[in-house]
């Protein structure tokens, strides 16, 4: 089957719409979401309150419009084709790196995976944006709110990272989980289905 680059068209078109919406809203609600997940993690730790839906709609809203707004296309008319692909690259490492904290602070499996994959590429990404911009100072698709954006998502995924689940759950950041299973008693012999 041949594709027809005319069929994708519209379909490209209304993605950079979206991402270019986006990246002019993200300004304003990125900060209202980051301050509703420290609410959320200081309640979390805090308190008692079953905090762990606020926090997976916060994280899941952030990653998806950083997803987004990689579709953006950026106005800057000193950046050249490597510019557009890390920038693009950032905004997709952004929405990795979150998801990889949200599957740790929920205590998914993979957490770790998703953090080194998202969280490393972000530190690259921040020094390769950093030597971009020291040679083409009049760049503006680097900015600093941008480079700060990307050392603090990793700083935080990171920190999850490397530290021990006991010490998470110590801190009430996760909750321990106890699994049982059906199939061993309390002398831990196993015992078959139809018994």
């Amino acid at each position: 089957m041949i594709r027809n680059p005319e069929n994708q068209k519209p379909q490209n078109e209304e993605l950079i719409k979206i991402g270019n919406k986006i990246a002019e809203v993200l300004i304003k609600y990125e900060v209202i979401l980051s301050l509703l997940f420290a609410l959320a993690l200081i309640l979390r730790t805090g308190t008692n309150f079953p905090s762990g839906i606020f926090i997976t709609l916060i994280l899941s809203t952030l990653a998806c419009l950083y997803f987004l707004r990689a579709y953006a296309v950026p106005t800057d008319e000193n950046a050249g084709g490597l510019e557009f692909f890390v920038d693009k690259l950032a905004s997709f490492a952004c929405s990795v790196g979150i998801v990889g904290i949200l599957f740790r602070l929920q205590n998914w499996p993979n957490s770790k995976v998703l953090i080194m994959v998202g969280c490393t590429t972000l530190i690259i990404l921040a020094i390769v944006m950093l030597i971009i911009k020291s040679r083409k100072s009049d760049l503006k698709i680097f900015n600093a709110r941008l480079i700060a954006r990307l050392l603090i998502i990793a700083a935080i995924g990171l920190l999850l990272n490397s530290a021990s689940k006991a010490d998470l759950v110590k801190f009430k950041l996760i909750k321990e989980v106890h699994m049982v299973n059906p199939y061993i008693n309390d002398s831990t012999k196993y015992r078959s289905p139809e018994q």
